[in-house]
């Protein structure tokens, strides 16, 4: 490796760590062209700028529309970096109708004393955790916190449940979004490309309230087909955003954001930028997605309402991709019980020590290891091959001793004291935060344990799993027997099992709307086309109330269940119309479309409803698919 290209090669690994990407230059032009559609900014800035590419390319747009007396103003924290962007970006003075301010520097730090307001605050901030950053000490970032409460102490003193977006559980950007706010003038534009985990989170919804009250939305826009940062696991979208006159009340002449998914490659959407009038002809071909009119093949727009119930909504994804005809159940809350309202969804066990604390069978025999002593468990939905989960099925076991080694010893019990005993001479190999071997024992998940090996704190037999990874299979398994589940799974115990049989549960969640629901709801942001569901979703995860169903119904709702349970737990293509599931489908959307005093719905009309969620749900795993194989690199 040549001496020019390690200095490079070392600020991208650094950036790399930070969570900092560089951001493509046909993505710049796209959200500069949508951000300046209604006038050019006098001020622009450009936060965590690297580079400085935003800023680069705003000098090109300028210079297109002869645009003068234009300030850009770049932060960057990595001095390296900043030494990089000074370089880049020192063009001669006549080619630049603009002034350059290039600052050193935690973005987050900055003040309007220090550095003034601005018309347009661009850029792509760092995607990382708060508690991964290790920027500055826990006295400054809690000094940051004590500013932001004061900052928005009307906010706050308003809408006090909001005080949990000022933690430290927040997303770098988001900080990002709310310092950017204090930096803006009056109906200054926001543009951030970010990820899309605010949108899918539950936790999002404070966030999202504060950029409700505090901002006009005017466009969210995602790619549906290429991966903008190849080397980021997220889903990133463009968020474009208004700052209010008055925080609350939104302009007159702003009322809906313009969500916009894209069906091709920016490339193949935007001019080509050799041509000479390059920015005039991108100005010309985003003007359609800012108006009420259709828009060219491959972009996908929808106005959606300026109004907060929709960005307040916990499931503020089904507003924006979901099809109509499910968010038109959705909407209908009489119809739906949140999951938590039937039971108790529990943490994943996580033993610290897989290698000790999980055994096949055949190793549970060569150590003879008693059988009080080892609980059946389920560690892997790829294992699960029916909708029933049973106890004497399972073929791996959780380790469980509560006594001290002398007791074993005085009990006879020598398998389970053999075991004990090779374990304490094993030691955990170096990974993440641990960079020596560590004595099994002595592991931090397990040091407090008492003693060490006494992993299961007695948890109940959950009635049913709920799986927190999907990909290309929709389900919730019922068990049968006594097990535990690893942490593939959450465990859900229902709080009235005798009038709400876990079968008749088991039934609602394995239907094709509840599919859908998962399908639209999951997070996305593992940048796979894995979806994921944390505790919190699944707390809130909308399930049709089994009370709209008569006692012959749920019944016939149980029965229908046993005959799917009897078929393999396949992928949704090659399941959905399995007979056993059309008769599912068709009892459970005929009680959600049975309205009060109206005779019950037309077959037809059920069976239409039920094909097109059930090609809803082929479509979405179809745009999930496509992104896994952009991201691979494979066509």
């Amino acid at each position: 490796m040549s001496s020019e290209i390690k200095p490079a090669l070392k600020i991208r690994q650094a950036r790399l760590s930070q969570g900092q990407f560089y951001t493509p230059s046909a993505l710049c032009d796209f959200m500069l062209a949508l951000a300046t559609q209604q006038a050019f900014p006098q001020r622009l800035l450009e936060p965590a700028c690297g580079a400085g590419i935003f800023i680069e390319r705003a000098a090109a747009q300028a210079r297109a529309f002869n645009s003068t007396n234009l300030q850009l103003v770049g932060i960057e924290q990595n001095a390296a970096a900043l030494k990089a962007a000074k370089s880049h970006l020192a063009v001669p003075a006549e080619l630049h109708p603009v002034t350059l301010d290039l600052r050193q520097g935690d973005f987050l730090t900055f003040t309007p004393e220090t550095i003034g307001n601005f018309d347009l605050i661009i850029g792509n901030p760092p995607y990382i955790r708060p508690e991964i950053n290790t920027g500055g000490t826990q006295e400054d970032k809690n000094n940051r916190l004590i500013y932001y409460r004061r900052l928005f102490e009307d906010y706050l003193r308003e809408f006090p449940q909001q005080a949990k977006l000022f933690s430290q559980k927040a997303d770098l950007y988001q900080w990002f979004f709310i310092h950017a706010y204090g930096l803006l003038k009056p109906q200054g534009t926001l543009a951030f490309v970010v990820s899309n985990s605010w949108l899918d989170s539950v936790f999002g919804q404070y966030f999202r309230h504060f950029l409700w009250h505090h901002f006009d939305w005017l466009y969210l826009v995602e790619s549906t087909c290429e991966r903008w940062f190849p080397d980021a696991a997220i889903h990133p979208v463009i968020v474009i955003l208004q700052k209010k006159e008055i925080p609350g009340k939104s302009a007159d002449n702003i009322s809906e954001c313009q969500w916009i998914r894209l069906y091709r490659p920016l490339r193949q959407l935007l001019p080509t930028a050799q041509q000479p009038d390059y920015w005039q002809a991108l100005a010309t071909q985003v003007q359609p997605l800012c108006v009420q009119e259709d828009t060219k093949e491959g972009v996908h727009r929808q106005a959606i309402s300026n109004s907060q119930p929709w960005l307040q909504s916990i499931h503020c994804n089904l507003y924006l991709r979901a099809p109509s005809q499910l968010l038109a159940l959705y909407r209908q809350c009489q119809l739906w019980k949140p999951l938590s309202a039937l039971g108790t969804i529990r943490y994943p066990l996580k033993t610290g020590i897989n290698q000790f604390f999980y055994l096949t069978h055949a190793q549970a025999a060569e150590w003879r290891i008693e059988p009080e002593f080892l609980i059946p468990v389920i560690r892997s939905s790829k294992k699960l091959k029916s909708l029933i989960v049973r106890s004497e099925d399972l073929k791996e076991f959780l380790f469980c001793c509560p006594y001290p080694k002398a007791e074993l010893e005085r009990m006879g019990k020598q398998g389970a004291l053999a075991y004990i005993r090779w374990g304490e001479q094993q030691s955990a190999t170096p990974r993440q935060k641990r960079t020596q071997p560590v004595p099994w024992p002595q592991v931090k998940s397990v040091r407090y344990n008492q003693p060490a090996w006494h992993v299961q704190k007695n948890l109940p037999p959950a009635h049913i799993l709920c799986n927190r990874f999907m990909d290309q299979r929709f389900f919730f398994a019922l068990c049968q027997g006594t097990f535990i589940e690893d942490q593939t799974f959450y465990g859900l115990t229902l709080h009235y099992p005798t009038q709400h049989s876990p079968a008749l549960i088991a039934a609602l969640l394995n239907s094709t709307v509840c599919c859908a629901l998962l399908a639209y709801l999951g997070r996305a942001s593992l940048g796979e086309g894995v979806l994921q569901f944390a505790r919190c979703d699944l707390d809130h995860f909308p399930v049709p109330d089994p009370d709209l169903y008569s006692n012959t119904e749920q019944e016939a709702l149980m029965a229908a269940f046993q005959a799917l349970a009897q078929i393999p737990v396949g992928p949704w293509g090659a399941t959905w119309n399995h007979p056993a599931r059309i008769l599912l489908d068709r009892l459970v959307l005929k009680g959600l479309l049975t309205r009060k005093g109206q005779p019950p719905p037309a077959k037809d009309e059920v069976e239409r409803l039920r094909r097109e969620l059930g090609e809803s749900i082929l479509q979405r795993l179809s745009e999930r698919q496509q992104m896994a194989r952009n991201r691979s690199g494979k066509n």
